[in-house]
């Protein structure tokens, strides 16, 4: 062997040394580039509500302490990011001492890119509570907007919901998604005597869009959703519908930090034991406009609910807008607004003695409006004011009407340590 050919080959050697270093550095490079950030915030508040029961007009009202710690981990690597978070809400009643309580909110999502042309997300919450405000609570902690108040119990609400989503082609987007909900509650209603009513929902949706252009999208969609429901015999007795099947179209508009529509309609079957199959409507609104400092957010939905406890499934519409302002000074003003109706979705399995609230024969009709107004510092320091009331007229079992209409407000103080400056990026090597 020459000395030349011992040289070549001890250069090979080291070239494949340093190929196989670099491909082990860039296998690493990833966990290396995880990121975790946490980030809590608290607050206390002096709230005065003028029904602490919710019971309607025979309710009486006090004032409430509120302790609220907020906590949410977040991990970020280049393919997933994730956030974890908990909050526990200490309330204080004034008269009512036998109501003090420690609510609980907990929520996480998980988001993951396996490939180019695929994504896979998960969302959970879970809420437990015996304070409610208005109809969208449980918006975002277990449960979604559009839920009737009801007379003060424990409620435990617990949700996830997977999805996939996959791009076939360019600009082509088909999703399969899944949903798994369950609502308990504790105690019976202390106006009409009658146990709340449990459900568990099952759910599975799949749907596909094409692109109309650089902005828009066309797609439809198949639904399926079967409920659960506890062993009520007012509830039940004439039977109830717990499966539903649903086809509809979807489009969507959209403007990155401009505006975003998104829209569909179509039509769904439900049927049950003892029950005759009914077709009814569906339709879903929703848009978002974005300003310097401002923002405006629409959302309409006709559809099928559970009945939050208070009946089985119902044809279910309600309307949601949200309104918010940020001046250079820190002056923030929130407004919000949102409806809610159900009826029944077929007459004839509606009890006798159930009188209609309004005309057409709905079961609830309600509305809740709420406005506040701020002033937020750099240092994280916060206050704010709000003011809120609320109406909502239920039929009752045995005849009557359950009329609940209160007003509350609050006055408090939040702080939230600043976000720390982002870190340089790293040296390209």
């Amino acid at each position: 062997m020459t000395r030349s050919s011992s040289a070549e080959r001890r250069r090979a050697s080291l070239r494949l040394l340093l190929g196989l270093g670099a491909g082990l550095i860039g296998v690493a490079r990833p966990l290396e580039a995880a990121e975790g950030n946490f980030v809590w915030s608290t607050d206390l508040r002096e709230i005065y509500s003028q029904d602490v029961q919710r019971v309607g007009d025979a309710g009486q009202d006090d004032f409430i302490t509120s302790l609220t710690a907020t906590a949410e981990m977040q991990f970020r690597t280049p393919r997933s990011e994730s956030a974890f978070g908990y909050s526990p809400e200490l309330l204080q009643y004034a008269e009512f001492d036998e109501f003090n309580h420690l609510d609980h909110h907990e929520y996480a999502r998980w988001f993951v890119r396996p490939g180019e042309r695929s994504e896979f997300q998960i969302r959970q919450g879970f809420s437990l509570a015996s304070r409610q405000v208005g109809f969208s609570d449980l918006a975002g902690a277990g449960g979604g907007i559009g839920q009737p108040v009801t007379a003060r119990t424990e409620r435990t609400v617990w949700d996830a919901e997977p999805r996939w989503i996959f791009h076939p082609k360019q600009l082509h987007t088909f999703t399969l998604g899944a949903l798994y909900r369950s609502e308990s509650y504790s105690g019976d209603d202390a106006l009409t005597g009658t146990g709340f009513v449990d459900s568990d929902q099952f759910g599975l949706q799949a749907q596909y869009d094409v692109p109309l252009g650089r902005s828009q999208t066309l797609g439809g969609k198949i639904k399926g959703d079967r409920y659960r429901f506890s062993e009520d015999s007012v509830a039940i007795e004439n039977g109830a519908y717990d499966q539903f099947f649903n086809l509809g179209v979807s489009w969507s508009l959209r403007h990155p930090d401009r505006f975003e529509l998104f829209g569909s309609a179509g039509a769904y079957r439900a049927s049950g034991g003892g029950v005759e199959d009914v077709f009814k409507p569906t339709a879903d609104l929703s848009g978002s406009w974005l300003w310097v400092r401002k923002a405006l957010r629409l959302g309409y939905v006709l559809g099928y609910s559970s009945g939050g406890g208070i009946t089985t499934t119902e044809q279910s519409q309600s309307v949601t807008l949200n309104y918010n302002v940020t001046s250079q000074r820190g002056w923030l003003f929130g407004a919000s607004g949102s409806t809610l109706r159900r009826r029944p979705l077929n007459d004839e399995i509606v009890p006798a003695e159930s009188v209609p609230v309004t005309g057409g024969g709905d079961t609830l009709y309600g509305y809740h409006f709420d406005a506040s107004l701020g002033r937020q510092w750099r240092n994280g320091l916060s206050l704010t004011a709000s003011a809120g009331y609320l109406h909502q007229q239920e039929s009752a079992s045995g005849g009557g009407v359950n009329n609940l209409h209160f007003i509350e407000g609050s006055i408090g103080v939040r702080y939230k340590p600043p976000a720390p400056a982002p870190r340089p990026a790293r040296p390209s090597t």
